[in-house]
């Protein structure tokens, strides 16, 4: 898995590619949100454009960044999620937990723009 973060304000998007089923990809995405929030970066988007499959693996990862992020005063979003990807969020209803946006630069703006 390739992974290349881009700050934007103070939102971290990680376009993510491939699979995140836990081992290598998983770690190389822990510790690289962990180096980010040790900075201080506490909201992210992760774009799923380009990710082909997760299993429960991956979808244990991200329940335990959306719990370090929600801790720390931050969140996570998720955004793009196609085909298989999408239908696993569905069906572990990760959806309802996390929110999810069809573009990344909706999810960015969410954190942006104060809720009413």
């Amino acid at each position: 898995m390739k992974l290349e973060t881009r700050i934007m304000k103070d939102v971290v998007l990680v376009p993510l590619e491939g699979k995140l089923m836990g081992g290598v990809e998983t770690n190389l995405l822990s510790d690289q949100l962990q180096k980010l929030i040790t900075k201080g970066y506490t909201k992210f988007v992760l774009d799923f454009e380009r990710l082909r499959w997760i299993n429960s693996l991956g979808v244990g990862a991200l329940i335990k960044w959306l719990m370090i992020l929600r801790q720390s005063g931050g969140d996570l979003r998720l955004t793009n999620a196609k085909d298989k990807v999408e239908q696993y969020l569905e069906i572990t209803k990760l959806i309802t937990v996390i929110e999810t946006f069809d573009c990344p630069q909706d999810a960015i703006n969410s954190f942006l723009v104060p809720s009413t």
